[in-house]
Formats: structure tokens, C-alpha cells, sequence
């Protein structure tokens, strides 16, 4: 690999909102230099050249950013579900459409192929759905997925991933009768007379499905870890944090196999404490080091807004006592807690309402932190936020980060206005408050589990963190509203210290070159129109791995 200087761009170096460089140097992997920096008017203050011969590539005023960040989403959750059918808005709007696409999907059998006996039989999978974008305005039952196949199991996630819906044929492999009582924290819904109804709503009762289902292979898995690498570099994402991975066997791996057939990002995986707490493996230096590592362990501490099961301390909009779930004790967070440190790993609680952020910060908030510049506890999704909250966070004696959204809000607007009061839709997602209040903060996608077909756009969680408008055009409180530059910083430098990145996030000498080059200048396009930005190339250690212009001799060539 030979030293590259690229010059005549507008970089941003991820070091802070302002400072912005014309020209970079990278060698063995890494950045060497930076020069150019540009004033306030945009002229540069210098331009010094390396004192070795390089490889000179012209940028063409091309705009660069540090490789983006997504601290929050689930490879492995794709993987499982890659051969089932996408039911994510806009592709459907109705419940006869998704009956119509899950009767198209591959796995479904012909009528007159399918025997009498579901055993052993392909499921027919869909995820994605939300039923505040349907017409009907309600969660599917067993009678709809009846409909795609009354002798086939046929089984959807809701676009939270907490929940779901099957059909009839599923509940009947998984052994879910009138009779069966619902799981801890979970509930089997129910019809008028008692039967179970096929909507599953929490983790618990999708597992208790998702258990009468055979796993993909571990091929399959790799390879749809594979193609899902390609498409991160497609959006310029050079590094991911793997939320619950233990959704499949093995995860670490699977992941390193696929990283061994060319899965080029960084991975931080985290176990599942629920998962695991029944015999938590000790982990070995190797396997929470190297570009695809087990970097922590994930506890729910409630559940979703969009299902009225987040843990708040004010009651649901149009109720005077729901409340939410909590679904973890303080004793499960303080062993989840013992884990982590006992590992060198860092633990990630995933707490949406305000009870649950509270009792994150009451039951943690003084416990010493142990991975030095890292943060020890991750919060995960911290909707709810107030400024009470923001203070504790920041005050704590524990080394928070905090990792929240913008595509939440744009996406599922109209479940959370239907699901909230007016006082909680005023403090979820405070973008501007997060930014400053929380010194290690992150935007993220949580894809695939955000209703919307490409949540994991960077640009467009940017767009919709700077114009804070859902995507039916809604205001969602505009004084929370981030400028672009902050917005990239929590997927660049800030997201950076959420997480064990391997020192990504800035353009910089020393650090990994990691950087993606734009076809057009996110700092100047109209707001409304960010999330047309598209990555022309993204580089990782240097190395081109992927380039939509390979046959145009754009820059970067």
C-alpha cells in the first residue's frame, strides 16, 4: 500500500464543529498528516507538504468526513431475517399488503406443496411492520397471517423488534395455547374468548415463538454478514456496534468468519445478558480484542414507546395508570454491572422512558468506572430526557455515554403522538440538550428496527436532527433541534468515545484512515434536501472499499 496525500478538499476533521482542513496524508493504515486548515472565510491558513515523496490525489473539492459511526444496530438480527421479506414504510401501507407480499416470499410453498404436517416445514418470515403507518391502525393477528398459509408457520416482527405477530400454525408449533401463561415482562395476546390472538408483544414472547423455528445455517448467517458489510460501506459505516448479537449461536464466530470473506468494518458485539445470565462465559483477551471483538453485554430495562411498554413515570397518553414495564430488577443490573467489569467489557442499558433513565443513574450512577477513556455504562435509546435527567448523567460518578436518535422520532411519529402526552413528546429525543449536556454521546439507526426502509442513511438521521420534522411533515420541537456539523460529530469523534472504536472518528495523524468522500457538500445543501447526500467512496485503513464512481475518474481514483 503505497503513502497517499490527498489534497483540495473540504474535510472535516471530526475534531470539533469548526475545524475544517483542505488536505490529508495517509501511510501504512493510517493518517499521517493534516495541513490546510481553512479560517472563517474558508481560505487556507496553510499548506504544508510532507517531507517524502506520495502519491498525489486530487479531491476536486470534494467533501470528506471521518468514517461514520453507527454505535447502535443489529448485523446479526439482519442476518437471521435476511431471506425474510421487508415490510418496512413505504413499500407497505396496508394489512392486504403485507398479506400479499409475505404470500410472495421465497420460503412460502405453493398450496398444493404444502403437507398436512408443519413440522419441519419453512417459516415464512417478514419484519419491519408498523401499525401506526397502516391503514387499519392495528397490530396484525393470527386470523391476517392465516391468510398467507394456514399450513405453513408464518411469523413477522414489528419494526421495535421487541414485539410480533404470527400465525396460527406457529403458535401451534410453539405450543401456545389458551392455557399458556405469559412470560415475565411479556404478554401472548389474546381475542375475546381467551385464545391466543398471535400478536407477541415484548422480547420474551417473540423468543417463545422464535424457539419452534429452525436457525439459518451458519452459512447462511455468513454470508448475509457479508453482504450486509458491503451495504455499510455503501453508507460509508466503518464501524458498528452489534446490539444483542446473541440472537444467533456463536456470534463472534460467525462475524470473524465473515470478516475472513471480506466483512471489512469493525464490530463491537454485545452479549445478551438474558441470554447469558444463566452460565456467563468468562471471556479471553482475544475475544474482546481485534477488529471484530465482544465489547459488552446488553440488559432491557423496559421496552418501547411505540407499544406503550417504555417505563415512564407519568401514565400513557389517555391513561391514569400504564405505566410501561420494567423488566429488569435492581439486583439483574448490579450482576449485569458485575459481569461487565469482572470482564473488562462494558455494559449497555437499554432504558427509553424516564423511570427507566432514573433508575439507571439511582442504581449505577456511583459505581466506580473501569475502561479509563471509554465509557463503562452505555444507556441505549434515552428518550425521555430530561434536563434533570441530562445533569445526573453528566454528574454521575460513573462514565456514562448516552445513545440516542433523530430517525425514531421522524420515523414513528404518529405511534409516539398517540402513545405520549404533551409534556413527554416535549423532552423525547432532546437532540440539543444531549449535545450538550453529555460529553460522550451518540446518534444511531438501531436498523433494522426503526419503521423506516433506510434508517441506517446517516444523512438522513441528519437531516431529521436538524430540521426536526417527521416524515408526514410534523414539528417535533424545534428548540431540540442540532446543526450538521454537531449532528456528524455524534456519528464521528463523539460516537467514537461510546464504544471501544479503535481510536476512529477523527482526521487526524495517527489515527486509523477511515474516511468517506460525498458526492455533494453536507454543509451546504438545503436542510430539506440532506438526505439525498450519497457516499461517492468510503476508505477503511486506507484502502478503498467501495467507490460508486469507479468508471466516471472522479476524485479519489
Amino acid at each position: 500500500m503505497s503513502d497517499r496525500m490527498y489534497i483540495n478538499g473540504k474535510v472535516f476533521t471530526g475534531r470539533c464543529e469548526e475545524v475544517f482542513v483542505t488536505s490529508f496524508a495517509v501511510s501504512g493504515g493510517s493518517f499521517s498528516w493534516t495541513g490546510g486548515e481553512l479560517d472563517p472565510t474558508g481560505r487556507p491558513v496553510n499548506q504544508p507538504v510532507p517531507g517524502r515523496r506520495v502519491e498525489v490525489i486530487d479531491l476536486q473539492g470534494a467533501t470528506v468526513l471521518p468514517g461514520l459511526i453507527d454505535a447502535h444496530q443489529h448485523p446479526t438480527f439482519v442476518a437471521s431475517f435476511a431471506s425474510g421479506t421487508c415490510l418496512l414504510p413505504p413499500s407497505v401501507s396496508d394489512i392486504d399488503g403485507i398479506v400479499s407480499a409475505l404470500r410472495g416470499d421465497p420460503a412460502r410453498l405453493a398450496d398444493d406443496q404444502q403437507p398436512p404436517d408443519a413440522q419441519g416445514m419453512p417459516w415464512v418470515l417478514g419484519w419491519g411492520y408498523d401499525e401506526s403507518g397502516l391503514a387499519e391502525r392495528r397490530q396484525l393477528t393470527r386470523y391476517d397471517l392465516d391468510r398467507v398459509s394456514q399450513r405453513q408457520p408464518v411469523f413477522v416482527r414489528r419494526s421495535d423488534a421487541h414485539s410480533g405477530s404470527c400465525n396460527s400454525v406457529a403458535l401451534r408449533l410453539a405450543g401456545i395455547t389458551e392455557h399458556t401463561p405469559d412470560p415475565p415482562g411479556a404478554s401472548f395476546g389474546r381475542d375475546k374468548h381467551g385464545q391466543p390472538n398471535g400478536i407477541l408483544t415484548e422480547i420474551a414472547a417473540v423468543e417463545a415463538v422464535l424457539a419452534a423455528a429452525p436457525p439459518a445455517s451458519p452459512e447462511v448467517l455468513v454470508d448475509a454478514l457479508v453482504r450486509a458489510g458491503q451495504h455499510y460501506s455503501e453508507m460509508g459505516l466503518v464501524a458498528v456496534g452489534d446490539m444483542v448479537s446473541t440472537i444467533v449461536e456463536n456470534p463472534l464466530g460467525l462475524v470473524r468468519k465473515a470478516q475472513d470473506r471480506g466483512l471489512a468494518q469493525r464490530v463491537n458485539l454485545y452479549l445478551g445478558w438474558d441470554a447469558i445470565c444463566g452460565n456467563p462465559p468468562q471471556l479471553a483477551e482475544s475475544d474482546r480484542t481485534g477488529r471484530v471483538r465482544i465489547a459488552g453485554v446488553k440488559i432491557f430495562l423496559d421496552g418501547t414507546m411505540s407499544n406503550r411498554t417504555a417505563w415512564v413515570s407519568r401514565p400513557f397518553r389517555g391513561s391514569r395508570n400504564e405505566f410501561g414495564s420494567r423488566m429488569a430488577s435492581d439486583d439483574e443490573l448490579r450482576a449485569a454491572l458485575g459481569y461487565a467489569r469482572a470482564n473488562r467489557i462494558q455494559l449497555a442499558v437499554h432504558a427509553m422512558g424516564d423511570a427507566a433513565l432514573s433508575a439507571v443513574i439511582d442504581v449505577l450512577g456511583d459505581e466506580e468506572p473501569w475502561l479509563g477513556d471509554i465509557a463503562s455504562v452505555r444507556v441505549e435509546h434515552a428518550t425521555l430526557l430530561t434536563e434533570d435527567l441530562t445533569r445526573r448523567f453528566a454528574q454521575a460518578r460513573m462514565d456514562f455515554a448516552v445513545v440516542s436518535h433523530s430517525i425514531f422520532y421522524f420515523a414513528e411519529y404518529a405511534a409516539y403522538a398517540a402513545n405520549l402526552t404533551t409534556r413527554q413528546l416535549l423532552d423525547a429525543y432532546p437532540l440539543a440538550r444531549l449535545y450538550a449536556g453529555v460529553a460522550m454521546a451518540a446518534l444511531s439507526s438501531d436498523a433494522p428496527c426503526t419503521a423506516w426502509f433506510d434508517s441506517d442513511n446517516v444523512f438522513r438521521s441528519v437531516q431529521a436532527a436538524v430540521e426536526r420534522r417527521s416524515s408526514t411533515g410534523e414539528t417535533l420541537g424545534f428548540d431540540q433541534a442540532i446543526t450538521v456539523p454537531q449532528a456528524l460529530l455524534l456519528y464521528t469523534s463523539r460516537a467514537a468515545r461510546c464504544a471501544p472504536f479503535g481510536g476512529l472518528g477523527e482526521i487526524a495523524a495517527g489515527r486509523p484512515a477511515d474516511f468517506v468522500v460525498l458526492d455533494s457538500d453536507v454543509f451546504t445543501v438545503p436542510p430539506g434536501d440532506l438526505a439525498k447526500v450519497r457516499v461517492a467512496q468510503t476508505y477503511i485503513a486506507g484502502e478503498c472499499v467501495y467507490d460508486r464512481r469507479a468508471s466516471s475518474g472522479q476524485p479519489g481514483q
